[in-house]
């Protein structure tokens, strides 16, 4: 008992220690910081999604409230409006949707998916939500239709029966057409599914069925018996009516047209094959035929090209008016389309005006009103994965002057062919929030180009494209080109307000650009930065591991390895246009035959310091902007070389050490000899050193190089063989997506010179660069600004940089201590005293092209008096926070003291995609995405829990390359290939979320119905309006149990046709109850008329009576003989 006492009590205290593991360090801080963030600010949701709808299905229009509803294989739908107005909601199970239908005014949105269920959505609100579901259990649904202005929705199955449902009530009637008594008694095969329905548009008594076989049955509601029956000699693929009534063509699976007339179903009145007779085309998937008030009709069809005609084997758009034939040749597969017109009533004349055409990667909208149907230009940006995204960046509190300044800088490259008409879809309405607050997201995508978007409120709106492939020479391979997407972007960092942009390429390619405003032509300078391995004992050929050591530096493109991209020729300058505009390009390559450069795996730069980070698979760059050249380049494993026992030389283009020379000096270019080893430098150097700790100061000179510059550097003569690990997980950076169950802290142990333990070195990559305009340690000079380094085993180790005005611009020291952490280090940041986030300084944009005197020159901003307030002693007290993030867990180091003050473990059987410390509501958290689903965040510096929302699992690497965090708690990810959702996790934002969104629905009054000409019904052949409801209500029975099953829905909604209870709805029932006044009131004043004029008559009939009465008086004799005379008459 006592041994159970025990274990129990061991439980007890391990859950405690485990639940207090953020708070065991807490002691060890003396500084005191408010937190200010609590859980009642965290909210995670979805806000908005952009870009095309992924595998689109179905397409709808409402030519009433004109919005357009995209339906998808995954069960989403899109329903657009004007620009701003864009809402996506999803079915709860993913299954495709095959049909959409709008019910045209009255806020409802029918969809049908392949599990044959059938959907009703209430747009009145501004995120619809299903009202009703019915679920068809017996028969697979194969088409649906729904007159206008009527609640019965038409539903033809595979079977070849009609159902139909109330809309309101989402009730099955037992009003049924059977395709036994659809076809001919004589009949003795299945006529197939139903692919067609529609009423006559002048009888909507009569209702068009089309078999899948050929058969097309007229059938009259009303007596329920098949009129008429026409026998088609192919499949039909879709039918289309004229506006009288009288004609109705069908498209059929040869490619031909055919046009029946109602009364005669003995033949057809014309056949006609619009894209050839000789050969055979392909099947007319869709036909529609719309009338016009002057001239032929317009006759719009996809399809039917010859199969024999290769050039034309693309997808089509054909119209056809009288003689004229126009194929409109489409890019990608048509999924649908639908022609829009002025006229709702199908009975009408109705003017139609464009086209829009649904197709598997695309919309477009073609203008029919404009010579030679140009497109219009698409005001959604639906061309988000044009090149598949690769990367996002999201920047959020913009300046107010970039977003114009990038939009006039991509005015210029913009297309102008676009039709001139105003674009259609114009339906809700929208309006700008939050105008203070600039938001902007860049996207890097595969072909190398940058879209920059205006992401301000819920909208997303194309400013600016960057394409970085022009500025390299073409390849002569274009498979290859599209297999290895050399172009690629993997890495984008931006400074907003100095308007400079660093990008990373696949092909391990830095380019640096300054914005400018004006059009320059110039040529590009670039340098190539070698990593060159070499064997010792092993040929290079044959062994799997054929690197030794390494040998960095800058070559000339000569030895440029077969995998890296060639910059154009300097010899002819380049146009470049306003906007961002190239400084200089860096390509890493390796000289190693058949051997691929090192992938980046971060970058970081600093406008300030005019300088870039780059870190990659084998170690860390410095490349300095100024003089464009690489100006340090070591390997991760030289970032030790202070703190462990043996001293190591840092690998750099140097030049050489004289014996009596303490500190190294790069020049521009060195001799060719063979470097040096570093033992001979260290043997002659060791004096010097060993006094200071084994510490070096690195000096490098500040020598412009425009073209390519070559180098030599120390190589190390130890055998550290590359292990194969060292290029596993995610090359596009952010963290390994291995689960290393490898703890990093020892890692500031000694390291000893066994095989084992320098493969752990050299498999050790750069996975996060952080810049610091302080330095916040115990050092010996005051420095001015540092790199923090973080690696994939979990060390973090400082490098200092310091700015001298003399030749030497930068001197380097590494730190003594090593802050380690456990797992892959994801995220580097600094706090202050004040609980504030350290952010990186930025200088004021200046446009490059532009002389001194017509533009003000900045100040350099001079960082020694603001270093000043954090360069500590070994007196000073702590006064800032260093916060590192793996993909394991969290860690809290107070500075100078290097103490760990909190720590927590983020995940245990997970690990963590993306991680940043973002500032939001006055105080500052960490957010993690977690690969279980997961998105956490946590309070600074105490590490508190404050959400976790279970939210979605990582089950594509797209999703892990393009998440990002923003300040104000915002994120963004590609949702799907074509698809980019944005998230938060503020409370505030998502409060008032509703009040950003558009209005789909609103109150708009149903234009008038074409009137009925007196002659028209009198000798036409049509006949009048019948009650549907009489006919398909209750008095039609029930349908047989077992047929379909209802399920109500959540959208609060008892039928599409009521009222909502906003203020405008109000507003028109009080109109329309004023009109019903009105019409009352006028039969009123005509009742009263009417028996004015009775009385007026009767009162003359009266009169007449009376003197007839005294004439008769009068005259007794006369009026027997009067009277005798009628009574003969009416014998006779």
């Amino acid at each position: 008992m006592k041994k159970l006492t025990k274990r129990m009590h061991g439980y007890i205290d391990g859950i405690t220690s485990s639940q207090t593991s953020s708070q065991s360090c807490a002691s060890k801080l003396d500084i005191e910081i408010v937190e200010t963030l609590g859980s009642s600010n965290f909210q995670l949701k979805k806000t908005v999604r952009h870009g095309f709808p992924h595998l689109p299905s179905a397409l709808a229009y409402d030519q009433v409230q004109n919005l357009l509803a995209i339906g998808t294989k995954n069960g989403s739908i899109r329903i657009f409006g004007k620009p701003g107005v864009d809402c996506h909601v999803s079915h709860e199970i993913e299954v495709p949707i095959f049909r959409l239908i709008f019910l045209v005014n009255e806020g409802g949105l029918i969809s049908i998916c392949e599990d044959n269920s059938v959907h009703i959505w209430n747009i009145r609100q501004k995120i619809p939500a299903i009202s009703h579901t019915l679920k068809f259990n017996r028969e697979r649904i194969t088409y649906s239709y729904i007159p206008l202005r009527s609640k019965f929705l038409f539903v033809g199955t595979e079977r070849g029966n009609v159902h139909v449902i109330n809309v309101e009530t989402f009730s099955v009637s037992g009003y049924q057409i059977n395709w036994n008594k659809a076809i001919e008694l004589s009949r003795k095969v299945h006529p197939g599914p139903v692919v067609y329905l529609c009423e006559n548009p002048e009888d909507e008594n009569k209702l068009l069925i089309c078999f899948e076989t050929g058969l097309v049955v007229l059938w009259d509601l009303k007596l329920k018996d098949a009129e008429n029956r026409y026998r088609c000699e192919a499949a039909i693929k879709s039918v289309a009516w004229f506006s009288d009534g009288k004609q109705f063509m069908c498209a059929l699976g040869d490619g031909s047209l055919v046009t029946w007339a109602v009364k005669n179903s003995s033949k057809p009145v014309n056949s006609i094959v619009p894209h050839g007779v000789a050969d055979p085309c392909r099947p007319i998937n869709k036909l529609e035929l719309k009338s016009v008030k002057s001239g032929d009709p317009f006759i719009i069809f996809s399809g039917g090209l010859p199969f024999s005609d290769s050039n034309r084997h693309r997808p089509s758009i054909t119209v056809m008016r009288g003689k004229s034939v126009t194929v409109l040749e489409m890019e990608h597969h048509i999924v649908d389309f639908i022609c829009l017109t002025q006229s709702p009533f199908p009975n009408e004349i109705q003017e139609p005006h464009s086209v829009m055409v649904l197709l598997q990667n695309d919309l477009v909208v073609i203008d029919l009103l404009s010579e030679g149907y140009p497109c219009f230009e698409n005001p959604y940006p639906l061309d988000l994965h044009e090149s598949p995204v690769t990367c996002i960046k999201y920047l959020t509190s913009c300046s107010l002057d970039l977003i114009p300044a990038l939009y006039t800088a991509g005015a210029k490259s913009r297309r102008h062919n676009y039709s001139k008409n105003k674009w259609p879809v114009c339906g809700g309405d929208w309006k700008l929030g939050r105008a203070d607050e600039q938001e902007t997201i860049v996207t890097g995508h595969a072909d190398g180009s940058l879209k920059f978007w205006d992401a301000t409120a819920v909208t997303l709106q194309h400013l600016y494209k960057l394409k970085t492939s022009r500025f390299f020479e073409k390849s002569h391979d274009n498979k290859a080109l599209l297999e290895e997407e050399p172009f690629a972007i993997q890495h984008i960092d931006i400074d907003p307000i100095s308007r400079q942009l660093v990008i990373a390429g696949n092909s391990s390619q830095i380019i640096d650009f300054k914005f400018s405003k004006q059009e320059t032509e110039a040529s590009i300078a670039s340098v190539e930065i070698s990593h060159r391995f070499e064997s010792d004992g092993y040929d290079a050929n044959n062994s799997p591991i054929h690197n030794t050591g390494s040998d960095i530096g800058e070559s000339e493109s000569h030895h440029s390895s077969p995998h890296s991209l060639k910059v154009r020729s300097s010899d002819n300058a380049l146009k470049i246009h306003p906007g961002f505009q190239p400084s200089c390009i860096y390509i890493f390559i390796n000289t190693c035959e058949d051997q691929p450069p090192p992938a980046i795996s971060c970058l970081v730069a600093s406008s300030t310091l005019d300088l870039i980070g780059v870190g990659h698979v084998y170690g860390i760059a410095i490349l300095d902007r100024g003089s464009k050249q690489c100006i340090l380049h070591l390997l991760t494993a030289d970032l030790y070389s202070a703190c462990e026992p043996f001293s190591r030389t840092l690998r750099s283009p140097l030049k050489k050490l004289s014996k009596n020379q303490d500190s190294f000096t790069s020049e521009s270019v060195c001799s060719d000899d063979l470097p040096r080893s570093p033992n001979d430098d260290v043997a002659t150097s060791g004096s010097s050193s060993s006094s200071r700790g084994g510490r070096r100061r690195f000096e490098h000179s500040r020598s412009v190089a425009s073209t390519p510059v070559t180098r030599r550097c120390a190589r190390s003569t130890r055998t550290t063989p590359l292990s194969s690990s060292s290029t596993d997980g995610l090359s596009s950076g952010g963290g390994n997506f291995t689960d290393d169950k490898t703890d990093g802290s020892n890692l500031s142990r000694s390291r000893s010179s066994s095989m084992s333990s320098l493969e752990k070195e050299c498999s050790e990559s750069v996975q996060c660069l952080s810049f610091l305009h302080v330095a916040p340690l115990k050092t010996e000079q005051p420095y001015q600004a540092s790199l923090w380094v973080g690696t994939n085993l979990g060390s973090v180790v400082p490098l200092f940089i310091q700015q001298s005005s003399s030749e030497t611009r930068y001197h380097f020291q590494p730190y003594s201590s090593v802050f380690t952490a456990k797992g892959v280090i994801s995220t580097i940041g600094f706090i202050d005293a004040n609980g504030a986030l350290f952010k990186s300084l930025s200088d004021p944009w200046r446009d490059p092209n532009l002389s001194n005197s017509s533009q003000e020159e900045p100040k350099r901003k001079s960082y020694l008096s603001k270093s000043n307030a954090l360069v500590s002693t070994t007196d000073d007290p702590d006064k800032a926070l260093l916060i590192v993030s793996t993909d394991k867990e969290a860690k809290v180091f107070s500075l100078p003291s290097q103490t760990c003050a909190f720590k927590v473990k983020l995940t245990e059987t997970s690990y963590v995609v993306r991680s940043d410390i973002i500032p939001m509501n006055s105080g500052v958290c960490l957010a993690c995405y977690i690969a279980n689903g997961h998105i956490v965040t946590y309070s600074l510096p105490s590490l508190r829990p404050l959400m976790d929302s279970d939210f979605l699992p990582l089950t594509d690497l797209r999703i892990a390359r393009t998440f990002s965090f923003a300040d104000g708690g915002q994120a963004v990810y590609m949702c799907s290939p074509t698809e980019l959702q944005r998230i938060t996790v503020s409370a505030d934002l998502s409060e008032s979320l509703n009040e950003m969104l558009g209005l789909l629905f609103l109150p708009i009054e149903m234009p008038e119905q074409p009137r009925r000409g007196f002659f028209k019904g009198l000798f036409g052949s049509v006949a009048g309006s019948f009650d549907r409801e009489e006919l398909f209500g209750e008095a039609s029975g029930k349908a047989s149990k077992g047929l379909a099953r209802h399920i109500p829905g959540s959208g609060n909604m008892d039928g599409v046709k009521a009222a909502s209870g906003s203020a405008a709805a109000e507003a028109m029932r009080a109109r329309q109850l004023l009109t019903e006044r009105g019409e009352k009131l006028s039969s009123v004043e005509d009742a009263t008329a009417n028996m004015r004029l009775e009385a007026e008559r009767f009162s003359q009939i009266s009169a007449q009576l009376a003197e007839e009465s005294r004439q008769s008086a009068k005259w007794p004799l006369m009026s027997a003989v009067k009277n005798l005379a009628n009574w003969k008459s009416g014998q006779s």
